[in-house]
């Protein structure tokens, strides 16, 4: 059993790294993000209460987040261990994970903030299944992060879907 915490800023790779890592340990992957976005296009009543905060780039209230993150991680698919990306986010998230389950490993992923900035701008996303990819071509001191283009015009591979921006992919909320 491990719990692992992949934290840093949106863009910086934890969902990436996760995805990479998660079939390797044997162990399920939690974004609270992607959980989030998917309530909100869900409209359930948690989607609707997040969503607000969600759109406008700030972090969702430790009260309302909390008590359904820790309810998740108690579910079966976690007891074995798991993946956890992008949460928790405040010192009080931190701590109340800590008190919930055992945390093994703590990966920090950072990119300067001009690289995130034209990694974020530049990421579209499948509304299907979620898939990411980046037309942005980054060249930035000993950053070198090519386009990840789909093979097909602005279509997923996986779901043959229009990719489109996120509405929290814009310069103002990113900043």
């Amino acid at each position: 059993k491990k719990n692992i915490l992949f934290i840093g800023a949106p863009g910086s790779g934890k969902g990436t790294y996760s995805r990479i890592i998660s079939p390797v340990l044997l162990l399920p992957t939690f974004g609270s993000g992607d959980y989030m976005k998917k309530e909100i296009a869900n409209k359930s009543s948690f989607g609707e209460t997040v969503k607000p905060f969600i759109q406008s780039g700030e972090l969702v209230p430790d009260n309302i987040v909390l008590p359904v993150i820790q309810s998740i991680l108690s579910q079966p698919t976690y007891k074995s261990g798991v993946i956890l990306d992008g949460f928790p986010r405040t010192i009080v998230q931190a701590d109340a994970i800590a008190k919930s389950i055992p945390i093994d490993l703590v990966l920090y992923f950072h990119l300067p903030r001009e690289v995130l900035i034209q990694k974020l701008t530049g990421r579209r996303v499948c509304p299907q299944c979620g898939r990411s990819y980046n037309v942005a071509s980054i060249v930035n001191g000993e950053f070198n992060l090519p386009p990840l283009l789909p093979k097909h015009g602005d279509l997923c591979d996986d779901c043959n879907k229009e990719l489109v921006q996120r509405s929290d992919d814009v310069r103002e909320v990113i900043e």
